[in-house]
């Protein structure tokens, strides 16, 4: 909130959307193990992220599987290099780096993103509602652990997004 009184317009900033929306991702998907979080990460951050880039990267999920694990480390070494000023920074550094460098090597591989084009805020608010009616029927049942459940929901949850019934892509050219 202190980013917002200094400047409100953030909130309509890609970055901002992205960080606070990942954050809060995780803060309500709790702890189910790597592979679980991982999906709920990539699963809940996919209408913000189609919104701003019109495409879904499908590397992201390996990253978020190294990434997300490894995120109480680099925001602990972060901090105590911050406050210590002095090498404790370098761990986080490197895998900042380190990751970096892999999502370098990954976007160059061809066909790592698919074109989906722009979803709807009706869309987005359908998704998230299925969404969060999923993930608490996830929970209640305990099913978090049955890969039939992952393979049935997550194509359903993606397909409300991606899938146009009745109508095609269209492409808006700007002139300058």
């Amino acid at each position: 909130t202190t980013v917002l009184v200094e400047n409100p317009y953030y909130l309509f900033y890609s970055g901002f959307q992205l960080s606070f929306g990942a954050a809060f991702i995780i803060m309500l998907a709790g702890d189910h193990g790597r592979i679980a979080d991982a999906i709920l990460l990539y699963l809940g951050m996919l209408p913000p992220v189609l919104r701003t880039y019109f495409e879904i990267p499908l590397f992201s999920l390996f990253v978020n599987l190294l990434a997300v694990p490894a995120l109480p480390f680099l925001l602990f070494s972060a901090v105590l290099g911050t406050v210590l000023r002095g090498v404790f920074c370098i761990p986080a550094v490197m895998m900042l780096k380190g990751l970096d460098f892999l999502l370098s090597v990954l976007t160059a591989v061809p066909n790592a993103t698919v074109v989906s084009g722009c979803p709807s805020y009706v869309r987005c608010a359908v998704y998230y509602a299925a969404f969060l009616l999923w993930n608490r029927w996830r929970m209640e049942l305990r099913l978090y652990r049955r890969r039939y459940f992952w393979y049935l929901c997550v194509p359903l949850l993606v397909g409300i997004l991606v899938i146009r019934p009745g109508g095609g892509l269209k492409v808006t050219y700007t002139h300058h």
